[in-house]
């Protein structure tokens, strides 16, 4: 009996001090990112309790020093840790679920943005459900009304035409989304809203690639739009002719091509050559550009293929720059694409921590514009 009971407190003195060495080495860093992370180690390498942990990362209202939130974000960061939004909302009985309103032909960018808005909400603990909507459809409100009545922590909202950009249907759905409770727009909007926006620089990238683009020796700099009715558009133009002002040319209508002048401004597939061979022939040949900025990367890629078959070297004779920086497409062209990013991942952040803001705090002030920012590669 004296031997077992012996045998009996070896085991337990091993299995404990295997227990605690495996406890460890998870807190040292060694294996801690291939087990299931808890708060309790999160506690233990912050130095704080384990309900100061559980306050944090489930974004309490109740006040934190700055020091100790940023010291456990930061360890949440480096682990992975994840909150489990259903345990959190049986046990708090408040939502998870955050809403991401878009337009049904949302664009590659939109998709990327939603990746990492899934990202960011899932490590606060809340799940993502995403509401596509035909912002012209005649049923558009109704299918809006359908969404928004689910029981929601927050919406965000993605897609410029819901910022009623265009005096038309999306300024209703804007108005109506306006309704409901912590809804976070992207992008500043044209009526009278009482809720949050992340505002976005669209010219700042624009001002940017001009002011390359001259101390490159270029002096017959373009701008090629869709388009002078929506506030991107808009916003690339004052980028333009702040940049030409930097350098000291004066700014003329002539150096910005409107491709809705010419009935040329769709997005569809057949557009795609005719728009390169009217901006080849208006702004190449007729006024001897050396650089454009176009619309967009789905304009840049096939206007420099279309270059090349007449002969224009680029970036030689003329250098090309595309907007929206959509890196598969940009490293496919040949030479690879100059381009001018939106800062998505920035936006992002942006649009979960005004969230995460309201939930706590309510209403926030007006928050700085993101700028978007040049991107010189090949083509430039």
């Amino acid at each position: 009996m004296a031997r077992l009971k012996k045998h009996f407190s070896i085991l337990y003195y091993y299995t404990q001090h295997n227990q605690s060495e495996r406890h460890n080495s998870r807190l040292s860093g060694g294996s801690m990112e291939q087990t299931k992370v808890t708060q309790k180690m999160i506690a233990e390498l912050a130095g704080v309790s384990r309900s100061m942990v559980s306050l944090v990362v489930n974004n309490s209202q109740k006040p934190i020093h700055r020091e100790t939130r940023e010291r456990i974000l930061a360890i949440v960061e480096r682990y992975g840790y994840k909150v489990n939004p259903l345990a959190l909302q049986l046990r708090s009985g408040k939502s998870r679920f955050v809403n991401i309103v878009v337009s049904k032909d949302s664009g590659y960018q939109v998709q990327r943005m939603i990746e990492h808005l899934e990202e960011r909400l899932s490590r606060n603990g809340y799940l993502v459900l995403l509401s596509r909507i035909n912002p012209h459809a005649e049923d558009a409100p109704s299918v809006l009304r359908a969404f928004m009545g689910f029981d929601f922590a927050g919406t965000i909202v993605l897609d410029h035409l819901f910022c009623g950009y265009e005096q038309n249907a999306p300024v209703t759905l804007a108005r109506q989304i306006n309704r409901y409770r912590n809804v976070i727009f992207l992008n500043r909007l044209p009526v009278r809203m009482k809720h949050n926006f992340v505002p976005i620089d669209y010219g700042r990238g624009v001002r940017e690639a001009v002011r390359h683009l001259h101390a490159a020796g270029r002096k017959r700099i373009f701008l090629a739009v869709n388009d002078l009715d929506n506030g991107p558009a808009r916003g690339r133009l004052e980028g333009f002719k702040e940049g030409l002002a930097d350098v000291g040319v004066k700014f003329q209508r002539e150096s910005c091509w409107n491709a809705d002048e010419f009935g040329l401004s769709y997005a569809t597939e057949e557009y795609r050559i005719p728009r390169s061979a009217r901006i080849y022939e208006e702004l190449v040949v007729n006024r001897k550009a050396d650089a454009i900025i176009a619309h967009n990367d789905f304009w840049a890629a096939p206007l420099i293929k279309y270059l090349k078959k007449q002969q224009v070297r680029v970036p030689g004779d003329v250098a090309v720059v595309g907007y929206e920086n959509i890196r598969p497409l940009c490293f496919a062209c040949d030479p690879e694409l100059s381009s001018i990013s939106l800062n998505i991942e920035l936006l992002a952040d942006e649009l979960v921590r005004l969230l995460l803001a309201g939930l706590r705090d309510g209403e926030l002030p007006e928050q700085p514009p993101v700028r978007t920012r040049f991107i010189p590669r090949e083509s430039a």
